[in-house]
């Protein structure tokens, strides 16, 4: 454990919500804090459970910024984007999107990642099936 996460996990703030988590209250939101610090918390709370963490954003621009923030802290981060809907007639398309997607949940379900990161509007989308 690093020595901001030991000085962290000494607040009346993380042991509240570590007890929530030791009794199984999820899930649970974290509102109002900026970008960097609730990277730290989730960084926190996957050092010191040991577990991986699946996180819902609003938008995927907060979701790739959340990454980058818990990439300093030393914690994988996937980013599982939306599906691109394209509802016109083309004559070829890219399946870019779905391997993104579907890279995303290969590398959180092999430990390679930590975190996996959603939008909510990611997080609503069906994928294909582990299997």
């Amino acid at each position: 454990m690093s020595c901001f996460s030991k000085i962290f996990s000494a607040t009346p703030e993380f042991n509240s919500i570590r007890s929530d988590v030791e009794r199984g209250s999820f899930p649970f939101g974290i509102l109002g804090l900026p970008p960097a610090p609730k990277a730290f918390l989730i960084h926190s709370f996957c050092e010191e459970f040991n577990q991986k963490a699946v996180v819902i954003v609003p938008d995927e621009a907060f979701a790739q910024k959340l990454a980058n923030d818990l990439t300093v802290f030393g914690t994988d981060a996937a980013v599982y984007p939306a599906r691109d809907f394209n509802f016109q007639e083309v004559q070829a398309s890219s399946s870019e999107y779905e391997q993104k997607r579907i890279g995303a949940l290969s590398r959180f379900t092999d430990g390679r990642s930590k975190v996996l990161i959603a939008s909510a509007e990611a997080a609503m989308q069906y994928t294909v099936p582990p299997e």
